[in-house]
């Protein structure tokens, strides 16, 4: 009863309050909890979470393909430039990157994620 006699009525005061041209909006919901509320706010922040959560490993999977594909493509190249050598070694595996490559990808991956 309430809420349809104070329906689209004026909230009211002086006209220089900042309320003066405002209107109500109220509607009564017969079977509406707070902890209705509680639970779709809950609701919405796991869900917030969990998109987050899916666009960071996703970022990471394209940080570490992106990676390998610059590590790839220097062996390539050390490659390259040693068969123009007659006694050059061709490296096989790689074991260790060395510290340079290793600290521009960190800086690289750093300002990824930042």
């Amino acid at each position: 009863m309430v809420s349809e006699k104070i329906n689209n009525t004026q909230i009211g005061g002086k006209k220089r309050s900042k309320f003066y041209d405002y209107i109500w909006n109220i509607k009564y919901l017969p079977r509406f909890k707070w902890a209705h509320l509680g639970e779709r706010l809950a609701y919405e922040r796991a869900v917030h979470k969990q998109r987050l959560r899916a666009e960071i490993a996703q970022a990471k999977r394209e940080a570490a393909f992106f990676s390998s594909n610059i590590d790839r493509i220097n062996n390539k190249k050390k490659i390259a430039t040693a068969s123009h050598d007659d006694n050059a070694i061709i490296p096989v595996k790689q074991s260790k990157v060395d510290e340079q490559e290793s600290s521009d990808r960190t800086v690289f991956l750093k300002s990824l994620f930042t």
